[in-house]
């Protein structure tokens, strides 16, 4: 065999040993991807599971059920109702369905503070889309890019993911451009109920709150991010 034909093989089995690491990278970024949903989908689920518990030493809870959980976030919007009278930002609320019974909970004092039938409650059973108050499931977002900047959605989502409060609070779903471009970072709280994500998102990313731009699609999200040349 002379040199030419060696390296001609030499050069063939290094592609072979190229694509298999290939291969074997985008497998673990899938795996390691889905572990991440995962561990979110965990971490939410042992919030859940910690606020019972303390609830549960206080009043008799309901068995065979696992209650939604949601956060007020903004008291002003609730006055109006009375189940929320006596609430404060940071309260939490239980909500179990088929028992049809809320809970409002203040974890900074370890009490209870009002309990009512769910009836008048059933956004916050759900979607918990009531203004002032935000659900703890993770926020899927959504990141269109305005910039005109290729690949700066992804770097974007990476800058996200390296915030402490945000990494277990948030699932980017989607990744678009824009109709236009813009020349800066947009945050649009699409459902109205993820007041406290949006102000961290804002100071991640230097940007500032706004509804949805003209022309714009909304995405099935709960946050739409547009990234500007800033």
């Amino acid at each position: 065999m002379n040199l030419s034909s060696f390296g001609k093989i030499r050069v063939f089995f290094l592609g072979l040993v190229g694509l298999a690491l290939l291969g074997s990278v985008a497998s673990a970024i899938f795996y390691y991807r889905k572990y991440q949903s995962s561990l979110k989908s965990q971490k939410a689920l042992t919030e859940i599971e910690e606020i019972v518990r303390k609830v549960s030493r206080l009043m008799e809870l309901p068995v065979g059920e696992t209650p939604t959980l949601a956060t007020v976030s903004d008291k002003r919007q609730l006055q109006n109702q009375n189940f929320f009278q006596k609430a404060e930002n940071g309260d939490r609320i239980l909500v179990y369905s088929q028992a049809k019974r809320a809970i409002l909970y203040r974890p900074s004092i370890d009490k209870i503070i009002d309990l009512a039938p769910i009836t008048p409650l059933e956004e916050v059973a759900g979607e918990a889309t009531q203004s002032g108050v935000e659900s703890s499931k993770v926020a899927k977002i959504a990141i269109y890019n305005g910039s005109g900047v290729a690949g700066l959605a992804s770097l974007a989502e990476e800058k996200l993911k390296q915030n402490n409060y945000l990494v277990s609070r948030i699932d980017v779903t989607i990744k678009e451009f824009t109709q236009s471009q813009y020349s800066e970072v947009l945050v649009i709280d699409l459902k109205g109920n993820q007041q406290s994500i949006c102000k961290e998102i804002v100071k991640v990313l230097s940007g500032r709150i706004t509804s949805l731009p003209a022309g714009e699609k909304a995405p099935a999200a709960d946050i739409l991010v547009i990234l500007g040349k800033q």
